[in-house]
């Protein structure tokens, strides 16, 4: 027996208090680190495709609606929506429904803590202005979206390589 195991059965262990030092020793433990970057096969990788081009074109096609609407500052929230493709991938129409129900529920939950912590919120006053948002050029714009469509390709790309299930 080494120094690193147990000298009592773990069901006979004193009942120590967590600390920050054991919880970082347990997540960083080797087998801990293995076990968090398994990876498993795809189960289908046309049916993954499909779900991100589901997505993708329900996204291609909103965005720039909203985009070219009165209520494009609300586009961030739309492109939100646009992910509620992925609610079908793999599913039955009535899961849809219990998803659809839950993303609803969670939803109104939001508003109401939202509508019932609004008095805690600062709101801007002639003398504590909030600071603008500057307009960026578009060519900054259209190189940031740039690169961020390079890296999801290349977390696509990587995630196919290995035969992950999904590139995050």
């Amino acid at each position: 027996m080494n120094d690193t195991e147990p000298t009592q059965p773990l069901d006979r262990r004193p009942e120590l208090p967590a600390r920050r030092r054991d919880a970082a020793r347990h997540l960083l433990h080797p087998l801990q680190l293995r076990g968090s970057m398994a990876l498993s096969p795809l189960p289908c990788l046309r049916n993954a495709v499909l779900a991100g081009f589901q997505a993708a074109i329900t996204a291609e096609i909103a965005l720039p609606l909203f985009h070219l609407s009165p209520w494009s500052h609300l586009i961030g929230f739309a492109s939100l929506g646009a992910l509620v493709a992925l609610f079908g991938r793999f599913a039955l129409f009535e899961q849809v429904l219990e998803r659809g129900a839950a993303t609803a529920i969670v939803s109104a939950l939001a508003w109401a803590i939202c509508v019932a912590s609004e008095a805690f919120r600062h709101h801007p006053t002639p003398e504590r202005p909030f600071p603008v948002d500057t307009e960026l050029p578009l060519g900054d714009r259209v190189n940031a979206a740039a690169r961020s469509t390079a890296a999801a390709g290349i977390a696509v790309f990587v995630s196919c390589a290995f035969a992950v299930d999904h590139p995050a």
